[in-house]
Parts: structure tokens; C-alpha cells; sequence
């Protein structure tokens, strides 16, 4: 890579030490597939269309008013757009006869749901909800937002919908242990008493916007591991020169 014979020790030592020099070497390895990236005229012109529509204009014309009027260029526009859409698509093709296997290893993962969160630090306290709910007292939405002591108090108790297992594991697994509409707890989590209701709960289908999506994560998985590779070669280079501390 071209930063390789850019990159001098004192610059290198400035970018370790600011703990930044990670960053420069993914950028770097991300700018080498890049390169690799070609648009046709053809595809060139979906991205106009695709920026005329976005600035609702209809003509050439219009659009470069437009772009001077936001002080917008066009063609950095339509760089950046290449190569978001260009590293999304070598994604896929590096990675889409690999995405089905992860699916099938973690189908779990992708399982999306959304459910709704009492937690305090008293467990009567919770056990005195818990009971407020089972008799129809109060809602459990209204509830959450007067006791809950956690962020979703201002979501009416309300989390997700989203992936089940960015959750607590023990609170991920009480979850798909639970049935729809079902009130449970209150559960000991670390310090909290938790009462849970299952809103929702979505199991994963591989599809092709799930194919993309792990065909993404895949991609990011390699250029991580292009990037320590490329890190241990700088160290290597700019290490194995500097003199021994007495």
C-alpha cells in the first residue's frame, strides 16, 4: 500500500501513541478495494437520477442550480456513492456463497423482537408491579414510565423492536422463553428486578436483505482482520529499528 512508503517512524510513533494509527490503517485497506471499484455510464447515470430525485429536480440544469444553491459537488457526490454502493456490492460477492453457512450457524442472532421492561433495585418493590399488573390495577405501559429505572421508562417500557441477543443473555433467554403477550418476572438480573412482556417476536428468514446484511458483517470481519495484518507489518517495519530501552 502506497501510506506504507509514505509513512514515516516519527509519524507513525505521533499516530500510535494518539492510539489513531488503527484507524489510518483501516482507511487504508478500505482505499485498496476501493480502487478495485469501476462505474459504467451506465451506472453513473442511476446515481444522477438517483440525486435528482433526492433534490427533487428534473433537468440538468436544475440539478447543477441546486447543487450550487446547497454547495453541493457533484462529482464528490457521486464518489462517495460509488463506494458505498461499490463495497457494498464486492460484499456480497465475496461473501454470498459464505452468508447462508453463518445463517444457518447463528440463525438465532437475526431473530428480531420487541418486548416491554420494568426494572428497579428493590425486588418487593417489583413484586409489588408485578401484582399492580396481574390485577389490572395500572397498565404495565404506565407503569414503566412512573417505576421502571432504566432508559425505557421514557418509551413507556417499550424495547425494540430489534435483534433479541444485543440484550442481557440472561434477559435474551427469559425473553424467548416467554410467550406472546405473557407478563413474567420479576427476574433477578445482576443488580435489577425485572418484570418482562413478549410484544413480539420475529424468527429469522433468509432472505436476500439478510443475505446483505451478513454478507456485511462478513466483509467488515476481513477488512478488520486486513487491517491487523497491516498494523503488524508497520510495527515490524518501524519496531525492529528502534533502540533498546537501558
Amino acid at each position: 500500500m502506497e501510506t506504507k512508503n509514505e509513512l514515516n517512524e516519527q509519524s507513525y510513533r505521533l499516530l500510535k501513541h494518539h492510539k489513531i494509527i488503527n484507524i489510518l490503517a483501516k482507511c487504508e485497506v478500505i482505499e485498496s478495494h476501493i480502487k478495485n471499484i469501476h462505474y459504467t455510464e451506465e451506472k453513473l447515470e442511476v446515481l444522477r437520477s438517483e440525486l435528482m430525485s433526492k433534490l427533487g429536480v428534473k433537468t440538468k440544469d436544475e440539478l447543477r442550480e441546486k447543487l450550487f444553491e446547497k454547495k453541493i459537488e457533484e462529482l464528490d457526490y457521486y464518489e462517495n456513492r460509488k463506494k458505498t454502493l461499490g463495497l457494498k456490492e464486492m460484499a456480497t460477492d465475496m461473501f454470498r456463497q459464505k452468508a447462508k453457512a453463518r445463517f444457518l450457524e447463528k440463525k438465532h442472532i437475526y431473530d428480531i423482537g420487541s418486548y416491554s421492561l420494568i426494572r428497579v433495585k428493590n425486588a418487593f418493590k417489583a413484586r409489588e408491579i408485578l401484582l399492580r399488573i396481574k390485577e389490572n390495577e395500572e397498565s404495565f405501559e404506565d407503569l414503566a414510565t412512573k417505576y421502571s429505572e432504566g432508559p425505557e421508562r421514557y418509551n413507556r417500557g417499550v424495547v425494540g423492536p430489534g435483534p433479541i441477543e444485543k440484550a442481557n443473555p440472561e434477559l435474551a433467554k427469559i425473553v424467548r422463553g416467554s410467550r406472546l403477550g405473557e407478563t413474567r418476572g420479576p427476574f433477578q438480573i445482576g443488580e435489577w428486578a425485572v418484570i418482562i412482556r413478549l410484544n413480539n417476536l420475529a424468527l429469522a428468514k433468509y432472505d436476500s436483505k439478510l443475505e446483505e446484511t451478513i454478507c456485511s458483517e462478513l466483509f467488515e470481519e476481513y477488512i478488520n482482520s486486513q487491517t491487523r495484518q497491516l498494523m503488524q507489518e508497520w510495527e515490524e517495519i518501524f519496531e525492529k529499528n528502534r533502540p533498546a530501552k537501558n
